[in-house]
């Protein structure tokens, strides 16, 4: 109850899946850089995710994955591994002690309705995502990039603009911050005016009330 801010402009990490051009990831780097106080690390595979994680406790994580397997088969390649999400272990989203994070999970149909996709969303979210901001149907890599890197772009001016507000007055409390679902709303707004309509695809996962 006493933790109702995402931290969201603090560090970041970054991962894609071989079907994603390295070229296409480059942009949203250099825009994370630009704006984030902390690190931005790029992930190859998901041991190197783990080991960020734990290690560095990013508040903003990045994805664009690609599914493989059914069932219990179910995963999700990065770096040309795939990773199997059944039981996702809390050590590859979230370290006791450290702020909770936001993760956009944004691939080939990560969120489908489909049974074997649905799957990771929960899996995630039990290992300790505050939210997760995923996809409803199928896309393609680049599409998903360019999206992503949007929908940060404007989620990290509205933290911004609510971090300046907090400096300049006293009596401003955290709960007057913009919730995560109105700021999302925006967000995907902005993509739409950027003729990004893959944008329409994009959903959240979590509590909307999260402040940012």
């Amino acid at each position: 109850g006493d933790r109702v801010r995402l931290q969201i402009d603090q560090s970041a990490l970054v991962a894609y899946s071989q079907e994603v051009p390295a070229a296409a990831v480059d942009p949203l780097l250099a825009s994370l850089r630009s704006q984030l106080h902390g690190e931005v690390e790029v992930a190859a595979n998901w041991e190197q995710w783990k080991q960020a994680v734990t290690g560095r406790q990013p508040t903003l994580l990045v994805a664009f994955p690609h599914n493989s397997g059914e069932r219990q088969e179910i995963a999700l390649e990065l770096g040309g591994v795939a990773f199997k999400t059944l039981r996702l272990p809390p050590e590859y989203v979230h370290v006791e002690g450290a702020p909770y994070p936001l993760l956009l999970l944004l691939g080939c149909d990560t969120a489908s309705t489909a049974q074997q996709y649905a799957n990771h969303i929960r899996y995630f979210r039990q290992a300790g995502a505050a939210a997760i901001v995923s996809t409803i149907a199928t896309v393609f890599g680049p599409h998903a990039v360019k999206v992503g890197e949007k929908l940060l772009q404007t989620l990290l001016a509205i933290q911004r603009q609510s971090t300046l507000d907090a400096q300049a007055g006293a009596a401003w409390q955290a709960d007057a911050a913009p919730c995560l679902g109105e700021a999302l709303r925006e967000a995907k707004r902005q993509a739409l005016r950027a003729s990004l309509p893959m944008a329409l695809c994009v959903v959240a996962f979590g509590d909307a009330d999260w402040r940012i």
